[in-house]
């Protein structure tokens, strides 16, 4: 099943009551005193949240131009851009997420001369109800032999559910906070230590991060992570007015 014309919401009954604590305790103190009691209780007794927002299964990149990213998203990528851009990577592709509801995602790929190493910079806005998020993320990739892939970041959002992630994927996590230039850093030695990091051309590297990113849905479906919502809650998401859409510039 890989639901490509149904949409999915994230099942944060999905995780243990002890993930639910680490996720809640991140957003904030109240997330700790307040916000975890009512989810525990409620996945006690099966009482489903309303979804925020959802997503269909990706078929293809929503293909975006840097001046069409909201002023949030461009003020928050371009300084991690201009980071990998001096470290020689070129841009190779900006899109956004298709998600309905309040959820708005930002990505811009870029890939090194030399193909053996990606970055992935994203930027996530979300809301529930009174409280609105808003994270970027500089993430380095490679691909290694026998299809496994290395990615080095500092999310310790990602972190606390590393349970449920692919496990054809081998996270390095890093500190949060960790600089940029320093998860370069620490991803390239980890390449050279190694002795691996397949040289990928750039074709080849951007139909792979669809198929990666097909391939990372299906397993999150697989465990219980996505799950499907009603056309009904498709419709009151499609009707939710997530944010004024600002224009800015990237700097590339």
């Amino acid at each position: 099943m890989n639901g490509s014309a149904t949409y999915y919401t994230e099942n944060l009954f999905g995780l243990s009551y002890w993930r639910l604590f680490k996720v809640t305790a991140m957003q904030s103190v109240a997330g700790a005193l307040i916000v975890f009691p009512v989810v525990a209780f409620r996945k006690l007794i099966r009482w489903k949240f309303r979804p925020t927002s959802a997503q269909q299964r990706p078929a293809e990149f929503d293909l975006v131009s840097p001046a069409e990213f909201p002023a949030d998203a461009g003020a928050a990528v371009a300084p991690l851009v201009g980071v990998a851009v001096s470290a020689g990577f070129e841009v190779v592709l900006c899109h956004r997420k298709s998600v309905i509801g309040r959820k708005r995602e930002y990505t811009v790929l870029l890939v090194e001369p030399t193909g053996r190493m990606a970055v992935e910079i994203t930027w996530i806005w979300q809301g529930v109800g009174q409280i609105e998020n808003a994270q970027v993320t500089f993430t380095c990739e490679s691909k290694l032999a026998g299809g496994r892939e290395l990615n080095t970041l500092a999310n310790p959002m990602i972190e606390a559910l590393r349970e449920f992630l692919p496990e054809w994927v081998e996270f390095q996590f890093l500190p949060d906070g960790t600089p940029p230039n320093v998860v370069l850093a620490t991803h390239r030695q980890a390449i050279s230590d190694r002795g691996d990091g397949a040289a990928v051309p750039r074709p080849q590297w951007i139909a792979g991060y669809l198929a990666s990113a097909q391939r990372a849905f299906d397993h999150f479906i697989a465990r219980g992570m996505l799950v499907p919502i009603s056309p009904a809650e498709v419709k009151r998401l499609r009707a939710i007015d997530a944010e004024p859409i600002v224009r800015a510039e990237l700097v590339r």
